[in-house]
């Protein structure tokens, strides 16, 4: 972006969200969920932390262009692990107050589950030249609950300069990644080799996802039943828990989120980083200790990884006003245009597949090739309407097996009992 671009941004940003200025004001929560789509007026957009950044621009052109239907974006607190609950307990309450919401694909399920996303018609929500997983995603009981609006995934980020001295391709498989670490680490240019977000938050699901799946092991058998009671389960579990017991991982590591993560690789604390691919353009531009960095696909047991497919989709609250506008507002994030000033802000990769392997874009952010070979093998989530309490029973099995407190084999045989719980 240039830096007019930004600095107009940046203000839009200011007018939306800082204390203090000028924004529009917030819509008023209906009692009763308005069953109708026409009714049109102020709406809301309830984002992460740090999300209003990346949505500001597009936010403020449709400000400019509807002046009497203005969006206001509203971030959600910065606790680790809490926007999801937050949502949640604002939904439970009967609150319409955020219209539109980002949710993470894994969260669908469960708000729609409970009532709290208005289904959208299917005549006014085309899914025609959308990713087939993203439309999976955003649907339940085969309903569309929601709208797919950017694709993400797990990849590898690693230092360009020090796999240069190596002269060395990023590694495919954990025994090239711990070779090329042993290597690196002897001459000391890094304290760590490889950290993920391994901390008591909900990404640390995701990270133990990837690890079985790239073990050869599974979550859950195609009928939906909990199979992660296995050995090829085990050996992913068990390959995050040695890593940490050898010090390759740093035991902070079990307390970090994606923030802490990401500000270890920016240090130049770590030679190898798994994150979210929509957090490359925040990790090229904080890691000032780091003279270059890649990203690859993860790597796997037996070659490479499997990632978790992640993303955002737009649910409109069941409790929401001006539903007219709300939808109208949605369809217009998933335009061309805009799904394609998105991707060049970071928010996330498109969508429509025509923007996967349009040239221009993939020339304006190369890092989208990495996303498009990850996407072509990555997994979602097992589907379930719990998904909160799933998090919370990997963190309470798993977490102890890192920290090598109990071993990985019976952490998994505890967890697929409390899936089948969950899941039943």
């Amino acid at each position: 972006m240039t830096a007019g671009r930004r600095l107009l941004a940046f203000c839009a940003l200011a007018a939306l969200v800082a204390s203090g200025c000028t924004t529009p004001e917030p819509p008023t929560p209906s009692p009763v969920a308005d069953a109708g789509w026409s009714e049109r007026g102020p709406v809301s957009l309830a984002v992460g932390s740090g999300e209003g950044e990346r949505f500001a621009r597009v936010v403020a052109d449709w400000n400019e262009a509807h002046p009497d239907e203005p969006v206001t974006v509203v971030e959600l607190p910065t606790r680790d692990g809490q926007r999801a609950a937050d949502q949640a307990a604002r939904a439970q309450a009967g609150s319409g107050e955020y219209t539109v919401e980002l949710l993470e694909p894994a969260a669908t399920a469960e708000f729609a589950a409970n009532g709290w996303l208005a289904t959208l018609p299917a005549a006014a929500f085309p899914t025609d030249g959308l990713a087939p997983a993203a439309v999976a995603s955003a649907t339940h009981e085969g309903q569309l609950a929601a709208y797919p609006v950017l694709l993400d995934a797990g990849v590898l980020y690693y230092r360009t300069d020090l796999l240069d001295r190596l002269d060395a391709p990023p590694p495919t498989t954990w025994t090239q990644l711990r070779a090329a670490c042993s290597r690196l680490m002897a001459r000391g240019p890094a304290r760590w080799c490889y950290a993920g977000q391994l901390g008591p938050h909900p990404d640390l699901t995701s990270n133990l996802a990837e690890a079985i799946w790239s073990g050869g092991g599974s979550l859950v058998t195609a009928d939906g039943t909990p199979s992660v009671n296995t050995p090829a389960a085990a050996a992913g579990l068990s390959w995050l828990a040695a890593d940490v017991s050898s010090g390759a991982t740093p035991e902070a590591a079990l307390t970090w989120s994606g923030d802490g993560a990401r500000r270890a690789f920016a240090s130049g604390s770590l030679v190898f980083l798994r994150d979210w691919w929509s957090a490359g353009a925040s990790i090229e531009a904080g890691a000032s200790a780091v003279v270059g960095t890649g990203s690859a696909p993860l790597p796997g047991r037996d070659g490479e990884g499997v990632a978790v497919l992640g993303g955002r989709n737009l649910g409109i609250s069941a409790q929401a006003r001006n539903k007219g506008t709300a939808g109208e507002f949605v369809r217009y994030l998933a335009s061309p245009p805009v799904q394609r000033e998105l991707v060049l802000e970071g928010a996330g990769g498109p969508v429509l597949t025509e923007l996967a392997t349009d040239a221009a874009l993939l020339k304006e952010v190369p890092r989208l090739k990495t996303l498009n070979a990850v996407l072509a093998t990555a997994r979602p989530l097992p589907v379930t309407t719990k998904y909160r309490q799933f998090t919370k029973d990997v963190q309470e099995t798993c977490l102890p097996a890192l920290r090598g407190e109990r071993a990985p084999a019976d952490a998994l045989a505890d967890l697929e009992e409390r899936m089948g719980r969950t899941f039943g």
